[in-house]
Order: structure tokens, then C-alpha cells, then sequence
């Protein structure tokens, strides 16, 4: 039998362990959105932040594309690299600057641009705008699609190759634009797609990034022309190329991170370095060294790259989907393995058999006790009354209220408190079931029997003491928990119509019997799936309270009634204890 619980043991285990490790990631996501920096139009920021330095020597920037949140090439590399060029004024990317356009891949660039020492201006590519809120998220951290700015004598022109936004309108926008360049001795463009045909085959991917338009292909590459742009930069592929098209010098810089081209000589990790000194344009790579360049090695490398890159950015996820899987198959695999056997059982009718003239040491747990007043304390008084004068010694672990109660209490043991709670309509008295003295208490009686009186809290104290120490516990179902569901601050309706009855029929199949005060609590039980065995037994009346009332006084009410009620069907109820879930709507005396 030991064998047979290890695994399930090791199981629960990880199964803790599991919703721990979601339960955190959770927390960590939701204290990222809540507390995380929120970085807004950082392009606008980093463009002033250039415009506000000295470049009446030279100027000197880095265009690069393609860095897919790259970690082992542009993360630990490339950046490196860039900030031991200190004539480099600030960084350009032209796109693809994310494997995604999920927040946690914008987060993750984010972090990676912040090493660099310079700022920088990262244009929008087809990867940004990847995923559902891809757009919104360059947008807001971003800002615009297309846009421009001038640096002294040189003017930049981003666009937006994406298809977000319509051809006609930044047709319109770039020859305003270019207009406007003319009075400056160099224009440079930037986009993510160039305007003519290039292949980019991976081993992951097989994708032309060029743009498909004919006719948009022609616009762009006449009017750089008619405009004499100084030089054309996109990242469409992972190579390095040069191509002179109408005098016009374009330039493909997309090796910044991603899959290389296998056999491509001109696909290779690197930057492009622009400087501008004495009027002079220079243009020129710089590669990332790589300690082998042969065919396999590439693959090998390409591999390393897509899975680190991909791992790096979605480790939080991977992680989150990997447990909730493992919790998943868990639970299936607890649910198919669980032995369900829907006949009574008597084959430990012996092992509890208890002699009929034993007097029966019995714990009662309790959530609540006097001097709480309400049915639950008044039908445990009465029945430990009863028992204990039929010579059975009983004992009541209850809460410990501020109040005394003014009975005598040799026989109830009270229980330190975690909360005293003071609500509008009852305080409420939760005890601390986490205290070592409650069981050390428990076992100084040697207890026959355990009595719960509630399926939850001091209730589940006393079923795992039973279950520890082997002692047969008995539950008595006293309350429609359901009809408590408005005094929960949230989920009332799931409480009521779910969790109240899940969570009875749970304790109760864990019990040895259940005990029910009417006929219809029975059913109740049996309608909810409780298969364990039920008896029918009633709270008792205390009859000696009615010895004590005069015959005088009795005529009196009987003769008071009579007056002032005639030709009158009368009701009379003899009420103790009555509240709001008893749903009285009305008395008649």
C-alpha cells in the first residue's frame, strides 16, 4: 500500500510546485504591466536627443536590421561593438528589430537598446506589426509609421514598407518631403523591404522581403533618383548587398541577428557604419566574427540562433505553458488512476467496531460556539448535553471569542484566533487551525470519535486529525452554505451555484457518515453525489425549558390571544433561534 501512495505523494508534489511556479508568474506578469517603466514614443525622444548634439566636424551613425531579439549575436556582440566605436553618434534600425510584436518581445528590445551608449531610432518592419496588438504596441512605444527628421545639412526619411499604410497617402507625404530635402546636401531613406528583388531562403524560412508591387517598386527607385538621394538603407534580408540603381546607391544592412542564408556569401553577421566628414560620404560593414563559415557549421549556427533567440524571448511563457500542461496531465492522470467504488463498503466494519456499553470519548470542531448564538452552537449544546448524560465524555474545540460565555465550560476547549471579524450583520470568530496546541490537546484525550459540525475550516482540522490518527470522523450538515453566498464580497454567484455544493460533497466522501437533521438535507446529499452512509437524526429540544412555565402564565397568553383574535385560524410556533435564512416571512400567535 506504501508503494502504491509514493508516486501519488511525489505527484501532489509536483503538482504544488507547478501552480507555485504559474501562481509567481502570474504575479510577475502583473506586477511588470503595473510597475514596469512604460517606455512611450521613444523615437520622438531619441530623435531630439540627436538633434541636440555637436556634428559641425563629422557625423557618424550605424544602420542595421534584422535583430529579432537577438541575444547572442546583437545583444552580446554587436552592442559591444558599437560602444567601443566612440565616434558613433546614434544607432538606426530599419526594422524586424523583434522576432514578434508581442509587449514581451518590445520589452525584451527595450532592454537590449538600452546597453547601447548611444541613442536610437528603430524603424517599423514586417516583424513589428506581427500578432493582434503588434501595430498598437510601435505605435505607442514607437510613434509614427513613417516620419522625418534633419541633422544639420542632412536629412532622414523613414517609411513604412509594411502595407499599414496606404500607398497613395506616403506617396503624397515622401514627394512633399523630398521637396523639402532639397535644400539639404544629403538625403538618406530608410525602409525595411528595398524597392527590387532579393531572395532570402532560410532553413526556416522561405520568403522574398522585397516589395511585390511592380508599380511601387518603379515610383520609389525614379524618385530617389529625380531627388538624387544620397543612399537607400533596408534590412529585408540577413546579407549585406550593394546595388546601384540610376546612379542611386541602395544598401541591404539586415545582418544584425535572425537566420543566415545558406550558401550566400553575402550573408553574414555585421553593421553598416555612415560618416559623414569635410563633405565627404562614407559608407562600409563592419562584420561580426564568427569562428567558422563552412556550410554545416552555418546551419549549426542558424539552429543555435533561431532556438537560443526564441527561448530567450519566450522563456516566460515556455515555462508558464510547460506547467500548466505538467499540472494538467497530472490532475487527468489523478482522475483516471483514482479507484471509485460507488457500493458501500464493510470490510472496515470490524476495524471501528465499538462496544455499545463503552462510554465513547468524542471531539467535537466546531467554526462557531456560544456566546455566539445561532442554530449550529445551540443543536452541538444539546447533543453533548444528551451525550454526556448517557455517561459519554465530549468535547467541544470552538473559537475563542473576546466575550465569555457564562455557561460552564469544562467541557470545551477553545482555540486561540487568527481573525475576529465585526461584519454588519454577526461578528464572526475564525480560529487558528495552524496552531500546534489544537492537536496536542486532541491526543492528551484519546479520543473514539471525531464530530465536525462545518465542511470546511475547523471541520477540516478534525477530518485530518481522523485521517492522522486514525479515528473515525462523522459530519454533521447543518447549513445550506449556498444561502451564505451574499456575504462574500466577490464570485457570489459561483459560490453559491458551484463551489458550496462542490465543496460539500468533497468533505463528505472523505468522511466516515453524515449526519442530517431532516429528510430533505438527506436528499440534498444524495443529489449532490454523496454516496457515503447517511442517517437521518433531528436537533433535539431541550424539554426541561417547558417544565419550568407556569400553568397562570399559559392561561394567561391563551386568554390574551382569544380576545383579540376571533374566528381566527391560529399558527403557533415555539421559536428558540430564528434568522434571516430561515426565510419566516411571517408569525401567528
Amino acid at each position: 500500500m506504501e508503494k502504491r501512495n509514493k508516486p501519488k505523494g511525489l505527484l501532489r508534489i509536483v503538482l504544488v510546485i507547478n501552480l507555485c511556479i504559474i501562481g509567481s508568474i502570474f504575479f510577475y506578469k502583473g506586477y511588470l504591466s503595473v510597475k514596469e517603466k512604460d517606455f512611450v514614443d521613444l523615437n520622438y525622444d531619441n530623435i531630439e536627443q540627436i538633434k541636440s548634439g555637436d556634428y559641425e566636424d563629422d557625423l557618424s551613425f550605424v544602420v542595421l536590421g534584422n535583430i529579432k531579439n537577438s541575444i547572442h549575436i546583437f545583444d552580446r556582440n554587436i552592442v559591444n561593438k558599437i560602444n567601443d566605436d566612440k565616434d558613433i553618434d546614434f544607432v538606426i534600425s530599419t526594422g524586424n528589430a523583434v522576432r514578434d510584436g508581442a509587449e514581451d518581445k518590445y520589452k525584451i528590445l527595450y532592454r537590449s537598446l538600452d546597453k547601447l551608449d548611444v541613442p536610437t531610432i528603430v524603424g517599423v518592419g514586417d516583424n513589428e506589426i506581427t500578432t493582434e496588438k503588434g501595430l498598437p504596441h510601435y505605435y505607442q512605444q514607437y510613434g509614427d509609421l513613417y516620419f522625418s527628421f534633419n541633422i544639420e545639412e542632412s536629412y532622414f526619411i523613414f517609411l513604412d514598407t509594411t502595407g499599414e499604410t496606404p500607398f497613395g497617402r506616403q506617396k503624397t507625404w515622401l514627394e512633399e518631403e523630398l521637396q523639402t530635402a532639397k535644400a539639404y546636401e544629403d538625403i538618406f531613406v530608410f525602409m525595411n523591404r528595398p524597392p527590387f528583388k532579393v531572395s532570402d531562403h532560410t532553413i526556416f524560412h522561405r520568403e522574398d522581403k522585397y516589395i511585390k508591387s511592380d508599380d511601387e517598386r518603379e515610383f520609389f527607385t525614379q524618385i530617389f533618383s529625380q531627388y538624387d538621394v544620397s543612399a537607400v538603407f533596408s534590412s529585408g534580408s540577413v546579407k549585406y548587398l550593394e546595388q546601384t540603381i540610376d546612379g542611386i546607391p541602395y544598401y541591404i544592412s539586415g545582418g544584425a541577428g535572425g537566420e543566415l542564408i545558406l550558401s550566400d556569401s553575402d550573408s553574414f553577421y555585421h553593421y553598416t557604419k555612415v560618416t559623414l566628414q569635410d563633405d565627404e560620404l562614407s559608407i562600409g560593414y563592419v562584420e561580426q566574427d564568427i569562428p567558422s563559415n563552412n556550410f554545416l557549421f552555418r546551419v549549426l549556427q542558424n539552429m543555435w540562433v533561431y532556438i537560443h533567440s526564441l527561448f530567450y524571448t519566450s522563456a516566460i511563457n515556455i515555462i508558464l505553458i510547460t506547467c500548466i500542461v505538467i499540472s494538467l496531465g497530472i490532475i487527468i492522470y489523478n482522475l483516471v488512476t483514482k479507484e471509485v467504488n460507488y457500493y458501500r463498503e464493510f470490510d472496515h466494519l470490524d476495524e471501528f467496531k465499538i462496544n455499545r456499553d463503552k462510554k465513547l470519548n468524542i471531539a467535537m470542531f466546531t467554526n462557531n460556539y456560544f456566546p455566539f448564538i445561532g442554530g449550529v452552537p445551540i443543536s452541538i449544546r444539546r447533543l453533548a448535553e444528551g451525550l454526556m448524560k448517557n455517561g459519554h465524555n465530549v468535547f467541544i474545540f470552538a473559537p475563542e471569542y473576546p466575550v465569555k460565555d457564562d455557561k460552564n465550560e469544562e467541557h470545551v476547549i477553545r482555540c486561540k484566533l487568527l481573525l475576529y471579524y465585526k461584519g454588519s450583520a454577526f461578528n464572526f470568530a475564525i480560529a487558528n487551525i495552524f496552531k500546534t496546541a489544537i492537536e496536542k490537546d486532541f491526543l492528551s484525550y484519546h479520543f473514539d470519535l471525531i464530530h465536525v459540525h462545518h465542511p470546511f475550516w475547523m471541520g477540516k482540522k478534525g477530518l485530518k486529525l481522523g485521517k492522522t490518527h486514525n479515528i473515525p470522523v462523522v459530519l454533521t450538515y447543518h447549513t445550506r452554505l449556498e444561502k451564505y453566498a451574499h456575504y462574500l464580497p466577490l464570485f457570489q454567484t459561483t459560490f453559491q451555484n458551484l463551489f458550496s455544493h462542490f465543496m460539500i460533497k468533497r468533505f463528505s466522501q472523505r468522511c466516515d457518515a453524515i449526519i442530517a437533521p431532516t429528510t430533505t438535507a438527506k436528499e440534498y446529499l444524495e443529489n449532490i453525489g454523496v454516496s457515503r452512509e447517511k442517517f437521518v437524526l433531528p436537533t433535539g429540544i431541550c424539554l426541561d425549558q417547558y417544565q419550568k412555565v407556569s400553568t397562570d402564565e399559559i392561561n394567561a397568553i391563551k386568554s390574551m390571544l382569544l380576545n383579540q383574535t376571533i374566528n381566527r385560524i391560529m399558527s403557533v410556533y415555539c421559536v428558540q433561534y430564528l434568522d434571516y435564512q430561515k426565510r419566516k416571512t411571517s408569525i401567528f400567535f
